[in-house]
Parts: C-alpha cells; sequence; structure tokens
C-alpha cells in the first residue's frame, strides 16, 4: 500500500515539473512570436507633404520694430491657487469629573 502511495507521489512531482515546463515553453514562446510579428510586420508609410496643396506664402521681412520687440522679454505669468486652510476646532475647557469611591 505504502508503495503505490509513493509511487503516486513521484508521479504527481513529474507531472507537476512537466506542467511547469510546459507553461514556461509557451510563454516564452508567445513573447518570440509578438517580438517575431512586430519584426516583420510592414511600417506604415508616413505621410507626405501634398504636392498639390497650395504653398505658404512667405512672410515679408521684419521690420525694425519687431526686431525690438523679439528682443525684449516678455512677460511670464503664473497661475496660483491658494491653498486652502483647514479651520481648526476650537475646544472648550475639559470638564472634570469627580468619581466617587465606596
Amino acid at each position: 500500500m505504502e508503495e503505490l502511495l509513493l509511487a503516486a507521489e513521484k508521479s504527481g512531482i513529474l507531472y507537476v515539473l512537466v506542467l511547469l515546463l510546459l507553461c514556461f515553453v509557451a510563454v516564452h514562446g508567445a513573447h518570440l512570436a509578438a517580438l517575431g510579428w512586430r519584426a516583420i510586420r510592414p511600417r506604415e508609410p508616413t505621410e507626405k507633404p501634398k504636392e498639390d496643396s497650395p504653398k505658404k506664402e512667405e512672410q515679408p521681412e521684419k521690420t525694425e520694430k519687431s526686431e525690438k520687440e523679439a528682443e525684449k522679454p516678455q512677460a511670464v505669468y503664473y497661475l496660483v491657487e491658494k491653498k486652502r486652510v483647514k479651520k481648526k476646532p476650537k475646544y472648550s475647557e475639559p470638564k472634570r469629573v469627580e468619581v466617587k469611591e465606596e
């Protein structure tokens, strides 16, 4: 009887190890297949500018005024939220409790 239990334990351990090995191979195989699929998949062509579209008109040369304005540093504005402070509770004086001893 003990020999049967020992054989069942050994076969159970063997089945668990085989299952672990199969899962390991399946997970890594799927990962490698995904990498291979990404490698051989054709790349999507990038959009080329259309030649038929009208070209942008060239801007006139800068005047002296615009050059001076470009040299001045522009003002920087920051959005600041006021920090909300929770009001502290005000407690009254503690009440004195008398304990009667019997």
